[in-house]
C-alpha cells in the first residue's frame, strides 16, 4: 500500500482485504510504504501503528543520510518480524554526486525543493563527499547506499538508478567494506 491510511478504523478495514486476498492465495505479503517524501514526527508513529497491527510483513520507508529518523523504528520492526525495505538513499539524486552547489533545478521533482533547501543539500553532498568518499570508496553515491543498508534491519534498497551506468556503478558497493562508525 502506498501512502496507507492514518486512521486505525479505515486501517483495520483496509488490512482486513489484504488479509482475504492473502488467504485465498493471491497475495503472499502485505507491506506498507510508510509517509512519502515528508519525514516528520508522525512517520515513526505511523509505522508502528502498522507493526503494532501484527498484519504487516514489510515497511517500505525513507532512510538516507540526510533522514535518519526513521532508523529508530527499524529495530521495532525486528523484533516484530517485520522487514524493511528502505528508500531514498540517493534522496532524488541530491546524493547522487552528479550535481554541485550553485545547480538551479527549473524541471522535475527536485524543482519542487525552495531553492534555499535545494542549496543546502548541494552544500551538505559536498562536505560529506570530501570526508567520506575514500579508497575503496569512489562516489558520494557509494557512500550514500552503503549507509542506507547499513542497519541489519533493512532486508533491501530501492535505488532509484535511471541508467545502466549507474547500476553497474553501484553494483558492488554492497562488497565493499563497512563505513567507518565516526562516519
Amino acid at each position: 500500500m502506498h501512502a496507507p491510511p492514518d486512521e486505525p478504523e479505515i486501517m483495520e478495514a483496509v488490512l482486513d482485504e489484504y488479509e482475504k486476498l492473502k488467504q485465498e492465495g493471491k497475495i503472499r505479503c502485505i507491506g506498507a510504504s510508510i509517509k512519502g517524501p515528508s519525514v516528520t514526527p508522525a512517520t515513526p508513529a505511523l509505522a508502528r501503528q502498522y507493526i503494532d497491527s501484527g498484519r504487516i510483513d514489510v515497511l517500505q520507508m525513507v532512510y538516507s543520510i540526510f533522514r535518519q529518523m526513521n532508523l529508530d523504528v527499524f529495530e521495532y520492526a525486528l523484533e516484530k518480524g517485520v522487514g524493511i525495505v528502505a528508500r531514498t538513499a540517493l534522496e532524488s539524486g541530491f546524493l547522487g554526486g552528479k550535481y554541485r552547489p550553485g545547480h538551479q533545478f527549473t524541471t522535475g521533482h527536485r524543482s519542487l525543493y525552495p531553492p534555499e533547501r535545494q542549496e543546502i543539500l548541494l552544500k551538505s553532498m559536498e562536505q560529506i563527499e570530501k570526508k567520506a568518499v575514500k579508497a575503496p570508496f569512489e562516489t558520494i553515491a557509494q557512500v550514500a547506499v552503503k549507509f542506507s543498508t547499513a542497519p541489519e534491519t533493512v532486508s533491501t534498497l530501492i535505488v532509484g538508478a535511471r541508467t545502466a551506468e549507474q547500476i553497474n556503478q553501484l553494483r558492488h558497493t554492497m562488497s565493499l567494506p563497512e563505513l567507518d562508525q565516526d562516519l
